[in-house]
């Protein structure tokens, strides 16, 4: 800690600025770790947004949200919270717009996740990156080199490794044939029963019912003239 003695006599100015400095800097080192609280939080719930669906395929969709959703989310309402009572603590003393940096940035990040279509980018990016990975499967699945190997069902194939991560939980991916059109499923979230997401080819280019996949359709978009991307419940 630096001590700032006052001069017995002379001038006061130099002792009044020294005084007015570390006033100052102490009020700016709160401000300092308000605004680097608030990047950080930010930057973490942007990264986690593009990345949930990964960390749900790891952590599962019972562990993922205890671990990940809920602290991150608690630690950056405390840092808003703290923002603003900082902010509020420094306007006593008069208007200071370093104050409310960490506020705008927490309010800035809060519209981020509001305006920013991160679902629609993370499936428009795994549709892309997965799809000759997933063109191959559905060429073996119609050929019959890749056949239903778990046991519980004979609509599932475990795919190994060789053909990339291609369906998430599991790398399992759901084939059914309606007539003599196949239909097969990558998972983008294979979610609890009967709630999933994943992109389903379609041989004959008709948009899946349903009726064919038994369940109702919450959203389905059309991604080439095969592809489409369904959410179920």
């Amino acid at each position: 800690m630096i001590a700032i003695v006052r001069p017995a006599s002379g001038d006061n100015r130099l002792y009044l600025w020294a005084v007015k400095a570390m006033a100052a800097a102490r009020r700016d080192t709160t401000s300092i770790f308000m605004l680097s609280v608030a990047l950080g939080c930010g930057a973490l719930l942007i990264v986690l947004n593009f990345a949930r669906w990964d960390l749900i395929d790891v952590l599962t969709p019972f562990l993922e949200p205890l671990l990940v959703e809920l602290p991150l989310h608690g630690l950056f309402v405390a840092a808003l919270v703290g923002s603003i009572v900082s902010l509020c603590l420094r306007l006593r003393r008069g208007w200071d717009w370093f104050a409310l940096l960490p506020l705008a940035i927490n309010l800035a990040t809060i519209a981020a996740i509001v305006l920013i279509p991160f679902n629609e980018i993370i499936i428009d990016r795994d549709f892309h990156d997965h799809r000759a990975q997933r063109e191959r499967v559905v060429a073996d699945v119609a050929s019959g080199a890749l056949q239903p190997n778990l046991g519980y069902t004979n609509r599932m194939i475990h795919l190994s490794d060789t053909y990339g991560r291609v369906s998430k939980g599991g790398n399992d991916v759901e084939v059914g044939r309606g007539g003599d059109v196949l239909r097969v499923t990558f998972f983008t979230y294979r979610g609890i029963l009967d709630n999933y997401s994943g992109f389903i080819y379609c041989a004959d280019g008709i948009a899946p019912t349903e009726e064919i996949l038994g369940g109702q359709i919450v959203e389905i978009e059309q991604y080439d003239a095969r592809w489409y991307w369904v959410s179920m419940t």
